[in-house]
C-alpha cells in the first residue's frame, strides 16, 4: 500500500510540473495598416487594431502612427486608446480617449501629448523634439455604427 501510495505521489508530483494553459492567448486582431509619406521623404506607418479583450458593451481598440526619418530611423510613436458605445446599425460614439508616447531614437525628447474624443473618433497627438526640429504625430480610431474600427 505504500509503495502504490509513494508511486500515485510522484506522478501526481510529475504531471503538476507540466505546464498547462488555462485559456487561450488573447492577442489583438490588426485591422488595417497604411503608410503615409511626406515632403521631406520621412513617413509614418499607421496601424488599428481591435483589443482582444472587449467589454460586454461597446468596443475598445487602438491606433499606432509610428514616424521613421528618410533614411528608415524609427523615431516615435503615437498610440491612442479608444472606448466607444454603439447601437448596431445605428449610431456610434467615443467614450474615452488616453494617448501614449514612446521614443525609439536617442535625439530624441519629449515634448508633449494629448488626447481627446470626437464624436465616434478617439485622437491622440504627440510631439517631440528630433534633430532641431518640432515634430507632432496624430493618431486615431474610429467606431462606426457596425462597431468595426478603422483610421479615419
Amino acid at each position: 500500500m505504500k509503495r502504490v501510495f509513494t508511486l500515485a505521489l510522484s506522478v501526481l508530483l510529475l504531471l503538476s510540473a507540466i505546464p498547462v494553459a488555462a485559456t487561450a492567448a488573447s492577442v489583438d486582431k490588426l485591422v488595417s495598416t497604411s503608410t503615409e509619406y511626406f515632403d521631406d521623404g520621412s513617413y509614418a506607418i499607421i496601424d488599428v487594431y481591435e483589443s482582444a479583450i472587449q467589454p460586454r458593451t461597446g468596443k475598445t481598440g487602438y491606433a499606432e502612427t509610428t514616424y521613421y526619418s528618410a533614411n528608415g530611423t524609427r523615431i516615435f510613436k503615437v498610440t491612442v486608446t479608444g472606448s466607444f458605445e454603439y447601437t448596431y446599425g445605428v449610431s456610434a460614439s467615443a467614450t474615452s480617449a488616453t494617448v501614449s508616447v514612446a521614443i525609439y531614437n536617442s535625439n530624441t525628447s519629449f515634448v508633449s501629448k494629448n488626447a481627446y474624443t470626437s464624436g465616434a473618433s478617439a485622437v491622440g497627438s504627440g510631439t517631440v523634439s528630433y534633430s532641431g526640429s518640432t515634430i507632432t504625430k496624430t493618431a486615431r480610431v474610429t467606431c462606426d455604427k457596425y462597431g468595426t474600427l478603422s483610421y479615419s
